[in-house]
């Protein structure tokens, strides 16, 4: 069996220089549920996507898996900006259009009841 035939794609978004393909395997494709993604744009004033982020989180079985892919400000004397710039990403993703879930870390764990 060949290595494309195992995997299948579920979805790709992009941001400007991001890109996140999530690829899972065939057989578990069916234990996949609650997908969600969002992608943020943080340059000039929230309207650039030249800095950002995409974010994805979905239910593996009764498991939650959120993942992140950022691009931040560069520079060596820039750390402020980057911490700020993550914060943002990390109290925006998936808050918006009512969602309203307030996160304490990156990886999710399974959603409550009233989540479902």
């Amino acid at each position: 069996m060949c290595i494309r035939d195992r995997y299948v794609p579920v979805k790709t978004f992009e941001l400007v220089g991001l890109c996140m393909l999530l690829f899972v395997r065939a057989e578990i494709l069916d234990r996949i549920s609650h997908f969600d993604f969002h992608i943020l744009k943080l340059g000039v004033g929230g309207q650039l996507g030249n800095k950002g982020a995409l974010a994805v989180r979905f239910n593996l079985d009764d498991s939650t898996l959120g993942f992140i892919n950022c691009h931040l400000e560069a520079g060596g004397g820039k750390l402020q900006e980057r911490l700020s710039q993550f914060t943002q990403i990390h109290t925006k993703a998936f808050q918006m259009e009512g969602i309203g879930r307030q996160k304490s870390c990156l990886l999710y764990t399974s959603p409550s009841p009233r989540d479902s």
